[in-house]
């Protein structure tokens, strides 16, 4: 009989596991601020990040003259791509971290709570949860992705076209020359704004690392569950964990590929194909971590199918040695044998559709959901959607 641990015990046990109470721009800002990890040190952290990148772009292209007006051809203000980017996608991942953290700590206490990981269990996790408290806090991550952000910036120096009249170039000059909201985007905002995916990239792969980890203790899994799982099935249930980053990301791939359509004229019909990988990448982000405990949910229903059916092979024998094997006498009405082996034979067929992941479909239509909603709107730049819209109403009606 494995020990349980009482709720006093798991609550201790998952109190600080944190995955986004980390990186080099965090311990900046709340050294600075005193900012935290709390609702109103949120609300501080979005503030400051919209004052830190889309609020001087507006201010440097108004003293420029070019917030608005016709100086040049795309003025700041009806470039929505660039909004989205840093009043939508940024405060969304830094929202996304509280939410992060504590369906993290939910599932990890289930997994304690339900009996999948008993007491003897403790001091394994007690690893785990060390070794990823010191990946999460790690500065060779802030360093690499430092690297990586400089070299994307770079790239995008060399890229951006010179015959496109916009604010983040200056008007009446020759070639490209940065305009001085355009030195803080390229030097600042963009920059923040890559570190934060970036290092949310980190997280995911510090939640894989972790589910792995997690697979590999010794798990006490129920084949016969109503679940499908084992009784892990509560891993798959939607919204997963990183729900609201796959909303941001998704937000931002629509934003950059509706700049595309207006202000580079590329037809929809091109990046049909892009957005259906885009779809399936979304899909997988919020799976993959999830595959990690195939090994063991095989080995479950393998081991619950000999169990059982060893099990079943013994009461159907003395049922038959019973009722089978000699005259009946009596009432047949509502014997308890015949409950018992409709009761086990219950059991195995749960067993034999016990499924080798943790999540079933809705999971899956919710990665799909998220990201096919923030790329509706792309469809009107190429159909008239009142046009469809009343064509539709007329064929139901």
């Amino acid at each position: 009989m494995h020990k349980l641990l009482t709720h006093a015990q798991i609550e201790e046990a998952v109190s600080d596991f944190s995955l986004v109470g980390t990186g080099f721009f965090f311990r900046v800002l709340n050294r600075a601020g005193r900012m935290g990890t709390g609702a109103n040190g949120y609300r501080k952290r979005v503030l400051f990040q919209i004052c830190l990148t889309w609020l001087p772009l507006f201010l440097l292209s108004m003293l420029q003259g070019l917030a608005w007006g016709s100086k040049v051809g795309l003025p700041f203000l009806n470039d929505f791509a660039t909004h989205a980017r840093f009043l939508l996608v940024l405060p969304l991942l830094v929202l996304a971290e509280p939410t992060v953290d504590s369906r993290l700590r939910a599932m990890t206490a289930q997994f304690f709570r339900s009996g999948i990981l008993s007491a003897e269990e403790m001091p394994g996790y007690e690893k785990i949860e060390s070794r990823i408290r010191r990946m999460a806090n790690s500065y060779i991550p802030d360093l690499v992705i430092g690297v990586l952000v400089i070299g994307n910036i770079l790239l995008r120096w060399y890229g951006k076209p010179s015959d496109f009249s916009y604010w983040m170039n200056r008007p009446g000059t020759e070639g490209f020359e940065l305009s001085w909201a355009g030195w803080w985007y390229f030097c600042l905002s963009i920059p923040v704004l890559q570190y934060n995916l970036l290092h949310w990239i980190w997280r995911w792969i510090i939640w894989v690392i972790y589910y792995f980890s997690i697979s590999r203790l010794p798990m006490h899994l129920n084949p016969a569950h109503p679940d499908s799982a084992g009784g892990i099935g509560f891993l798959g249930t939607p919204p997963g964990p990183f729900f609201h980053v796959s909303l941001a990301i998704s937000i931002l791939f629509s934003a950059v590929a509706a700049e595309r359509i207006v202000f580079l004229h590329e037809k929809l019909a091109n990046l049909y194909l892009v957005m259906g990988v885009f779809t399936l990448i979304i899909v997988l982000l919020n799976v993959l971590p999830l595959l990690a405990f195939i090994r063991q949910l095989a080995m479950a229903r393998r081991k619950g199918i000999f169990t059982y059916s060893a099990l079943i092979q013994a009461h159907h024998r003395q049922f038959d040695e019973k009722w089978l094997d000699k005259e009946w006498t009596g009432s047949l009405l509502g014997m308890s044998e015949a409950s018992s082996m409709t009761d086990l034979n219950s059991s195995y067929a749960s067993i034999l559709a016990m499924k080798f992941v943790p999540f079933n479909m809705r999971i899956m239509m919710s990665g799909i959901f998220v990201s096919i909603i923030p790329m509706i709107p792309l469809f009107a730049f190429e159909y008239d959607m009142l046009d469809i819209l009343k064509k539709v109403i007329g064929m139901l009606l």
